[in-house]
């Protein structure tokens, strides 16, 4: 069995349906259906022509991305306060079983 040739579209179909994903008319499943174009290759065409710089993101992309911004500044100043008080943890357990271990060696005083 012969595997299938990918359709080529023309240069002004590719541009056409990209410049209607830009603006934000229409849905990539709608576009889909209506031009006989599969999603995928769709979305693989939106997400070629973003790579090569010639789309910008859609204004919903970079609102996510600003949105994404906030919280991961945040987790990493979290991951970090985590790492200190992790620390510090570490270091008064260390200092309470050595003050432990200095009292179980001293004679208790009083008697």
């Amino acid at each position: 069995m012969s595997r299938k040739q990918p359709k080529a579209y023309s240069l002004e179909f590719r541009e056409e349906a990209l410049r209607r994903l830009q603006e934000g008319t229409t849905s990539i499943r709608a576009l889909a259906q209506e031009t006989g174009v599969h999603a995928e290759t769709l979305r693989n065409s939106r997400r070629d022509a973003r790579v090569a710089g010639y789309a910008q993101p859609d204004e919903r992309q970079q609102n996510l991305t600003e949105e994404n911004r906030a919280p991961r500044s945040e987790n990493a100043r979290l991951k970090e306060e985590r790492e200190i008080l992790r620390t510090a943890t570490a270091f008064f357990a260390r200092d309470a079983r050595s003050s432990t271990r200095l009292s179980a060696r001293l004679p208790a005083c009083g008697s």
